[in-house]
């Protein structure tokens, strides 16, 4: 098997068969971005769309947050290719590792283990999107204050100036490499609405209005807005699990608000999830994750397809 798109597509079909899914409830497809996975004509999700034409296509998070974050000017980034090389040096066999833990504890420092930060596990699009939009918010408030000669965000920096001004060659630098980070964040990570109905039910239903909501779900609505318990219950749990939970009382609003959560915002979720590797380049693994959609590895790509319904499959091969 191949991994062009139309070969990826029988198999995700075979899939849908075996287990009986419907189309119909299919609400979105995450891709890891290759060439094969996005287009308007022959593309994966193109065909996919044949099947069910309301889904919504997302293009991991991470790895267009990858693409973003590589715009760093030459001098910047060859130190950043030095500490690359560092931490790939540490990281590379358990005995570098212990020796680097033993000369942070000789220097006293605050921590031990050189630490890998991701997002993936247990976020959403929702999450997500806040945690891009507060990032480029931040961009913005860093270069105004760089020109204004602040270091105040840059404690490293402000450290090392030790309350000497900071030269304006190196001011300018950070200046160009902020903005042309902030360029590249928009273009790769275009704003999501995050005012839409379904989105604003999804993250607090409590404070929504009667008018804002489709008419079809206004009883619903008011019935929750004062449903005590429930007020309760959405403190104590996060949005899918409250709203899953809700699914019972109060189905079509749990539905409408389910609809963004559902969608996979990053394909880290596919290989944090139980997966068959087949042990060959062309192989496929997949299973159903948290109950909200499968996740497969498809050749080397990662594929999560959100399913609207009971789905309750684990461990399945494509």
């Amino acid at each position: 098997m191949t991994t062009k798109a139309v070969d990826v597509m029988a198999v995700v079909a075979d899939f849908f068969e075996e287990l009986g899914l419907d189309w119909n409830n299919l609400e979105g497809v995450c891709t890891d971005g290759g060439p094969n996975m996005l287009g308007s004509r022959s593309r994966f999700i193109t065909l996919v769309k044949q099947k069910q034409p309301d889904l919504k296509g997302t293009h991991c998070m991470i790895h267009r947050e990858a693409f973003a974050s590589k715009t760093v000017p030459k001098n910047l980034h060859d130190d950043l290719t030095v500490i690359i090389n560092i931490v790939n040096y540490v990281k590379g066999s358990a005995l570098n590792t212990r020796l680097f833990r033993e000369l942070c504890r000789d220097m006293d420092a605050n921590h031990t283990a050189l630490l890998f930060h991701t997002q993936g596990q247990r976020s959403n699009v929702i999450v997500y999107t806040d945690t891009i939009n507060v990032f480029m918010a931040k961009l913005q408030l860093w270069g105004k204050q760089m020109k204004k000669g602040s270091t105040t965000f840059f404690q490293r920096l402000n450290d090392i100036l030790g309350g000497k001004d900071i030269k304006d060659p190196l001011k300018e630098e950070i200046i160009t490499h902020l903005d042309h980070l902030g360029d590249e964040f928009k273009r790769y990570l275009p704003g999501i609405n995050t005012e839409d109905i379904s989105m604003r039910l999804a993250r607090n239903p409590f404070i929504c209005q009667v008018d804002d909501v489709p008419e079809d779900i206004q009883n619903e609505f008011l019935e929750l807005k004062y449903d005590s318990s429930a007020k309760d219950e959405f403190r104590a749990q996060d949005h899918e699990e409250f709203w899953v939970n809700m699914r019972g009382a109060y189905p079509q609003l749990s539905n409408n608000a389910l609809k963004p959560l559902i969608l996979f915002s990053t394909t880290y979720l596919c290989t944090m999830a139980e997966i068959w590797h087949l042990g060959t380049k062309n192989t496929i693994g997949a299973s159903i994750v948290r109950d909200r959609g499968v996740s497969g590895v498809i050749g080397q790509h990662t594929v999560h397809v959100g399913v609207a319904g009971d789905v309750r499959a684990s461990g399945q091969k494509f």
